[in-house]
C-alpha cells in the first residue's frame, strides 16, 4: 500500500495501516487507547505542538520536536520521563526496557538539560 498525501486523510487506510501493524484486535485497542491518551494530555498544554505521521509501516505521535510513540509491526515504542515510569513497568510480559539508548532530535542535537529525564525508552512486545 502506498501512503499518499491524499490516502493518509483517509480513516479507512489508517485503519488498514493499524490493523496490519496490530493484527490482534485486543492489543490495537489497547494501544490505540494509550495513544489516544497520549493526545489527551499533550493537547490542552500545547494544542499546536502534536501531530500524527501515518505511514504504510508506523504510526507515529511527535510532540514539539520529540517522538513519543510510535507503533510499528507488533511493537510499540514509547519514549517517556523516566521519572514518570509506572511502578510495575519493568516487570511487565512483553516490555523490554533500554534506558541506555542515545536519544536525540530530529536534527541529532541533545536534548536540552529539561528534556534529558525523556531519554528513557521502552518497547512494548
Amino acid at each position: 500500500m502506498k501512503i499518499t498525501e491524499e490516502t493518509r486523510k483517509d480513516p479507512k487506510t489508517a485503519r488498514e495501516v493499524l490493523e496490519t501493524l496490530l493484527p490482534d484486535a485486543h492489543v490495537r485497542k489497547l494501544c490505540l487507547r494509550f495513544l489516544c491518551d497520549s493526545i489527551q494530555l499533550a493537547h490542552p498544554l500545547a494544542p499546536s505542538s502534536w501531530g500524527l505521521t501515518l505511514q504504510k509501516d508506523r504510526v507515529r505521535l511527535n510532540v514539539g520536536h520529540i517522538e513519543v510513540m510510535t507503533i510499528i509491526q507488533a511493537w510499540i515504542h514509547v519514549v517517556f520521563n523516566r521519572n514518570a515510569e509506572p511502578r510495575d513497568l519493568r516487570s511487565t510480559p512483553g516490555v523490554q526496557m533500554h534506558p541506555k539508548l542515545p536519544y536525540t532530535n530530529p536534527w541529532k542535537a541533545p536534548l536540552d538539560a529539561t528534556s534529558r529525564l525523556a531519554r528513557q525508552t521502552v518497547f512494548f512486545r
